[in-house]
């Protein structure tokens, strides 16, 4: 597939210029002017950037990442839809055996076919959090243990 007259994020000058671009199995293999193939998309007009990542989400769309049973289909068609193609689901500040449930969650979920975004990680925002300065966070009060932290470590299977 080629994409053309888009005006293209080129990374290796971090400006925008017009260039085609030669996609082959969903990668990138050319950048270059007057591309043809049989497959062409005119982007003409359009600005053309690599997918976002999003780092530090907590769901959307009626969908909470820190659930223990949550599907996460409608938030990965919306985040795409808004331009991000990958995302760390963040769990925030909860007890032990709650954060453990939505890490399980987060793997089955990261496993399942879906259109959208893709989860690509997990983002631990607690529960070890200072009771000086809390924020908006509502942390249960834990004390942070090496084990604890192992156990989350453990049962993120290097996705953490």
């Amino acid at each position: 597939m080629i994409i053309k007259n888009g005006n293209v994020l080129l990374g290796s000058t971090q400006t925008i210029g017009q260039t085609d671009i030669r996609i082959e199995q969903g990668t990138i293999t050319e950048l270059a002017c007057d591309l043809s193939d049989r497959t062409e998309f005119d982007a003409s007009g359009l600005l053309v950037i690599p997918g976002f990542i999003d780092i530090h989400i907590h769901g959307g769309v009626g969908v909470e990442f820190a659930s223990a049973d949550e599907d996460f289909t409608k938030a990965r068609q919306w985040l795409a839809s808004e331009g991000v193609t990958g995302f760390a689901a963040t769990v925030r500040a909860m007890t032990p055996d709650r954060v453990v449930a939505a890490e399980r969650n987060i793997l089955r979920e990261s496993e399942r076919e879906a259109v959208g975004a893709s989860v690509f990680g997990i983002n631990l925002e607690g529960p070890f959090v200072s009771n000086v300065r809390t924020g908006v966070m509502n942390p249960p009060n834990i004390e942070c243990k090496p084990e604890t932290a192992k156990l989350f470590a453990d049962e993120g299977k290097g996705r953490l």
